[in-house]
């Protein structure tokens, strides 16, 4: 999709939480959860690009995303995997929060926990990766 794309689709996002939010806190959380695995992504990409130093502004291919499309050589299997996380788990926690049966930063961070782990296992098996590939060249 690349930076445009991603702005657009991280900015219509965006509104649509924001407006939800103004008619319903409830509605807010759960757009919030609803776009945790762009969030989460983005998160631990741009927290772990910070730890290693590397300049923000730069180009990069580190998000878990793209390092799973590399792996498993498909953006296919990847786009199902998230898609197939967001129906049968951030899906039922955003649900949960709508109809008021969980506090919304509560349920958030429920939903975003287990995604969390998984980023930041894909991103530590790539780092091990890339370091292999340095030993070995």
């Amino acid at each position: 999709m690349g930076d445009v794309g991603s702005g657009f689709v991280g900015a219509m996002i965006a509104v649509f939480t924001l407006r939800a939010g103004h008619y319903s806190p409830e509605l807010g959380w759960a757009w919030v959860i609803l776009a945790g695995a762009f969030v989460v992504d983005a998160s631990v990409t741009l927290f772990l690009r910070m730890i290693r130093r590397e300049r923000l502004s730069e180009a990069h291919r580190s998000h878990a995303y793209q390092y799973l499309a590399r792996r498993w050589a498909s953006h296919r299997k990847v786009t199902l995997f998230w898609a197939g996380a967001t129906v049968l788990w951030l899906f039922p926690c955003a649900l949960a929060v709508a109809s008021g049966a969980v506090a919304g930063w509560i349920a958030t961070v429920v939903a975003y926990l287990p995604l969390t782990i998984v980023a930041l296992l894909v991103q530590r098996r790539a780092a091990a990766q890339t370091s292999e590939m340095r030993v070995t060249c």
